[in-house]
């Protein structure tokens, strides 16, 4: 018990010292000898819970995936088809209510690997949930799945690395009328009468 207690304590040492530095370095490399100092560990205790720096990273799409996806599953299919925007306000609500950290690497280019993986599995269990509630054939459901994702994403992207500045509410409005009507559903698109 102690020894799980140590381990856990450990792999929270080793992951508070990586958001610190990646944070801290933005998109340099970070070397395993500079993320033991901060940790407080040596290399041998971190190769005892990762094989690479790479690999750390990889645990945390994991970690955002399976923290979206729990997310997700509190709503019905139902909830979100006929409460449009609630898909965009779980997955809003879940960037501010974690820290910085998954902000940078949900919308940073340097770590696109983390995202791409976030957003196939996200596709993945939106597709599924269509697919059961739906009876819609999995091709469709995962065109409409990734419809959904990946413009949800790239405007999520846009705002948080400052190219819209939107408030929460209106580009939640926006995105939410895009994916509804399309480019046809924007006034501010047509040109304005003389």
């Amino acid at each position: 018990m102690a020894e799980d207690r140590r381990s856990v304590r450990t792999e929270q040492a080793i992951r508070d010292a990586y958001e610190a530095l990646v944070i801290e370095k933005g998109v340099a490399p970070i070397k395993v000898s500079e993320l033991t100092e901060r940790a407080g560990i040596n290399r041998k205790t971190f190769y005892l819970h990762y094989d690479t720096i790479d690999d750390l990273m990889w645990s945390y799409a994991d970690s955002i995936s399976d923290e979206l996806t729990a997310r997700l599953s509190e709503h019905s299919y139902d909830e979100y088809a006929s409460h449009r925007g609630l898909l965009l306000s779980v997955f809003v609500d879940f960037l501010e209510t974690n820290h910085d950290f998954y902000n940078y690497v949900m919308t940073h280019e340097t770590y696109g690997h983390t995202d791409q993986k976030v957003q196939e599995r996200l596709i993945e269990e939106i597709a599924g949930g269509i697919r059961d509630n739906r009876q819609i054939d999995h091709d469709y459901s995962v065109l409409f799945a990734t419809f959904i994702v990946t413009n949800m994403m790239a405007m999520l992207r846009m705002q948080v690395n400052g190219y819209t500045h939107f408030p929460k509410k209106e580009i939640r409005a926006a995105i939410t009328k895009l994916n509804v009507s399309g480019l046809s559903g924007f006034d501010v698109l047509k040109p304005a009468e003389n």
